[in-house]
C-alpha cells in the first residue's frame, strides 16, 4: 500500500524580485509573493495588497494506494489536527471488470463507526478516467478526525483500488 501527501500552491517569488520586476498583470490575474504574502492584482492596481489569513488556505491532497482490495477492507488514510473541507475525490480501479463499492469514512474516534463523506459509498468500475465525486453528503471533517476508506462490495478481479483526495484546511 502506497499513500502520497502534499500541498498545492499558487505560483509564488520573492518579494525582492517582485519589486525589481514589477509585474505586469492583466485583469483576472493576479501575483503572490512568497515572502510576505502581499498579493498584486490585474486590475490596473500597482500596490501590493496584503492577503487576510481567510485567503491563504491550502489545497492539501492525498492519495492512497491499495492492492487488491477485499469486501470490508479497512484502512486508515489519516489524521488530521485541521478542519478540511473535502473538494474532490478521484477514485480509479485496475483489474478484469473491476467493480468496487467504497466510501470514505471519519470521526474523532477511529473505533467509531464514523460519518460517510458520500453515503452509501461510490462505485468505482473505470480502469481509465475513474470516479470523480465532487458532491457530499458532508465534506467537512472535524479537527482532531482520523479518516479512512472502506470497501464495501467488489466484484470482477480487482488488482487495485486508487483514491485521491483533495480538500482544502480551513
Amino acid at each position: 500500500m502506497a499513500v502520497h501527501e502534499g500541498y498545492i500552491v499558487p505560483r509564488t517569488d520573492t518579494a525582492a524580485n517582485f519589486t525589481a520586476n514589477n509585474p505586469t498583470l492583466v485583469a483576472g490575474e493576479f501575483a503572490i509573493e512568497s515572502d510576505t504574502l502581499r498579493m498584486k492584482r490585474g486590475d490596473g492596481a500597482t500596490a501590493w495588497t496584503a492577503l487576510p489569513y481567510a485567503t491563504q488556505r491550502r489545497e492539501f491532497f492525498k492519495s492512497i494506494t491499495v492492492p487488491d482490495p477485499v469486501v470490508n477492507d479497512d484502512v486508515s488514510v489519516g489524521f488530521t489536527n485541521r478542519v478540511l473541507t473535502i473538494t474532490k475525490m478521484v477514485a480509479v480501479v485496475r483489474g478484469t471488470t473491476p467493480n468496487v463499492t467504497w466510501t470514505l469514512r471519519f470521526a474523532a474516534d477511529r473505533s467509531a463507526a464514523g460519518t460517510e463523506v458520500v453515503t452509501g459509498g461510490t462505485v468505482t468500475t473505470s480502469e481509465t478516467t475513474g470516479s470523480v465525486i465532487t458532491s457530499f453528503d458532508d465534506a467537512t471533517i472535524p479537527a482532531d478526525s482520523f479518516y479512512w476508506l472502506e470497501v464495501t462490495a467488489k466484484s470482477g478481479t480487482v488488482a487495485e483500488l486508487h483514491l485521491s483526495i483533495f480538500a482544502t484546511e480551513d
